[in-house]
């Protein structure tokens, strides 16, 4: 028998070694990172959209040719926005305000101290987008609230015209790189029902045309405020989830 070349020996002696550390390593309970302590939560509030988009995706699609169907439809949904826009900006309706107090409103109701950033300084033409590392807190943890849209959405399977509020929340503490908590809430339109990311809206907030949302603002601005709150229920709970 030949004995061992000297390469042959190293290898060995290095497969063995490898295999001790590794078993060492698995035999070892994994390290767990203990939760931070949040008690106190600073709010960056929630702005109002500057449009409230109408998206009308019903009608006889089938029938004409796709591009005239698709400019038709492009044109109709961009006057029915500026519609509704110009209606709930004369109604003073504002979301980001009623979004911010019904988030602090349930987040100190589950035990939390709220501060409100409302003198935070903000881009004119992107207000949403916020450096978070310039932002000076004092709170143990920092939310921020948005809106990816606010409207109607009338799918293509129905004449209806449903609501649609999508919310997001993004919180991060000090000292950890990853948020706490990211997520998008959806009330209403994009919602589906059983899922922890959806709420489905009130049927007394759907409308059969555009004409019946028209005279039913009262009732349109109703079913956003309802979503509005519903959202700030469910994202509070879900923060405090993550928190313990």
């Amino acid at each position: 028998m030949k004995p061992f070349a000297g390469g042959s020996i190293a290898r060995i002696s290095l497969t063995i070694v490898v295999a001790f550390v590794l078993t060492a390593c698995a035999s070892k309970p994994p390290v767990s990172i203990p939760k931070p302590i949040i008690t106190s939560i600073a709010i960056v509030p929630a702005t109002t959209p500057s449009v409230y988009y109408v998206d009308n995706r019903n009608g006889a699609i089938g029938i004409l040719i796709p591009p005239v169907v698709s400019l038709a439809y492009v044109m109709e949904n961009r006057t029915k926005t500026r519609t509704l826009t110009e209606k709930l900006v004369s109604m003073k309706f504002a979301p980001g305000q009623e979004f911010t107090d019904a988030m602090t409103a349930s987040l100190r109701k589950l035990g939390y101290t709220v501060h409100v950033l409302d003198d935070l300084s903000r881009m004119a033409d992107d207000p949403d987008n916020i450096d978070y590392e310039e932002v000076t807190y004092s709170a143990d943890a920092l939310l921020h609230l948005y809106f990816s849209q606010v409207g109607l959405y009338s799918p293509p399977w129905t004449i209806d015209y449903l609501p649609r509020v999508n919310a997001t929340a993004i919180m991060f503490v000090k000292g950890l790189p990853d948020a706490l908590y990211y997520e998008t809430l959806y009330y209403g339109a994009d919602a589906r029902e059983g899922k922890k990311w959806a709420i489905v809206s009130d049927e007394a907030f759907t409308y059969s045309d555009f004409e019946v949302v028209l005279k039913n603002l009262d009732s349109v601005r109703a079913g956003f405020s309802a979503g509005v709150t519903e959202i700030a229920t469910r994202m509070s709970e879900q923060i405090h989830g993550a928190i313990k």
